[in-house]
């Protein structure tokens, strides 16, 4: 069997992507650093509006020559139940009860969300916008897979399609419907565990534990490996697995200059640092889907929230500049955060390859 080649991670100086982190802390500038420095930015419109992403991709299109990607939430299949909805509500009626604030029903809940994450839309800008001298290089997707029919418009307007999987089984799918790359996302990662069914559960392995899982089903494929990364060790080691072209890392950008994080994570990633501690939980009390952040007292007193993504962030929107309910994701051992600019956590990331 041939090896797939990604001409995108072929191309290269530096075996290192900045992940996409959704919320605020991607930036044009994180993502034209990124690029600068050797790597590979990704733009997080998951969340986003169509709009806020076209306006950030045609804003880093007036620089000259930056080459980029951007991620996508699939569309959600599994739309939470009403039963669990009425759950998320009980369970939010203490914070709501500490402001003039009324709990919306369930019925408001689930009728003015868009569990489509405006995939349609985004798509079709970016096969419009890519192409050869646009800058846009590949389109990732997080939760879920592309069609068949996706990935051969992708290639058709002369991008990649890559897929974040988190199983053996996610893995082989993409790799069968033509992804160019897998990003293989292990239990240390910040942000949400990538998983295509919300409902389950995911297993407690680490990057190298997946990885070890994943090459049999496909011996042929590159993958990027995603979870926890904070050392030049890390990157190293992950860089001498197999079939491993880069690694991807977000949480370790999230204290540097050009990200876009909030004024309170970074309040409360810096005293991490500077006390050298820091408790990473992953938990369905950040958004209703798993996902890793330093604990609160909601995530502490909610460990069994069910399945309702993307309802719980959407509903404690107004309520994260609360510590007792703060949204800061960020993976494994948050106090070996550095600060400084993208290029030098970049730099010190890379050493061995520099």
């Amino acid at each position: 069997m041939s090896t797939r080649v990604s001409a995108v991670l072929a191309e290269l100086k530096l075996p290192i992507i900045v992940a996409p982190m959704a919320g605020g802390p991607t930036t044009p500038q994180l993502v034209a650093a990124a690029h600068a420095a050797g790597g590979l930015g990704f733009f997080a419109a998951g969340s986003d509006t169509p709009e806020k992403l076209m306006r950030d991709v045609r804003a880093l299109q007036q620089r000259p020559h930056v080459s980029f990607g951007v991620n996508l939430f699939a569309p959600q299949d599994q739309i939470p139940s009403r039963n669990d909805v009425e759950i998320l509500l009980q369970a939010l009626r203490p914070v709501y009860a500490t402001t003039d604030q009324s709990v919306p029903d369930a019925e408001q809940v689930m009728s003015t969300t868009d569990f489509t994450n405006g995939w349609d839309a985004k798509l079709e800008f970016l096969l419009n916008v890519g192409g050869k001298d646009s800058g846009l290089k590949a389109v990732s997707v997080s939760f879920g897979c592309f069609s068949d029919e996706e990935i051969a418009a992708i290639h058709n307007a002369g991008l990649e399609a890559w897929v974040s999987v988190t199983t053996a089984h996610e893995a082989g799918i993409a790799a069968e419907r033509g992804a160019d790359a897998l990003i293989v996302q292990g239990y240390h990662a910040g942000g949400h565990r990538l998983c295509w069914d919300a409902t389950v559960t995911p297993k407690e392995q680490c990057t190298y534990q997946l990885i070890a899982d994943i090459l049999p089903v496909v011996p042929n494929m590159p993958l990027v490996a995603a979870g926890g990364v904070r050392t030049p060790q890390q990157t190293t080691e992950l860089l001498t697995q197999p079939q491993v072209a880069a690694v991807q890392c977000g949480s370790a950008f999230l204290l540097c200059d050009e990200a876009g994080t909030s004024d309170i994570n970074r309040e409360m990633l810096t005293q991490c640092v500077e006390e050298n501690t820091g408790e990473s939980v992953t938990t369905r009390a950040f958004s209703g889907r798993f996902a890793r952040g330093l604990a609160t007292a909601f995530t502490k007193s909610h460990p069994e929230l069910p399945p309702t993504y993307p309802l719980v962030a959407k509903l404690l929107a107004g309520f994260r500049n609360d510590p007792q309910t703060a949204y800061c994701l960020v993976g494994s051992n948050p106090e070996l955060l550095r600060s400084g600019t993208a290029a030098e956590i970049i730099a010190f990331l890379m050493r061995d390859f520099l």
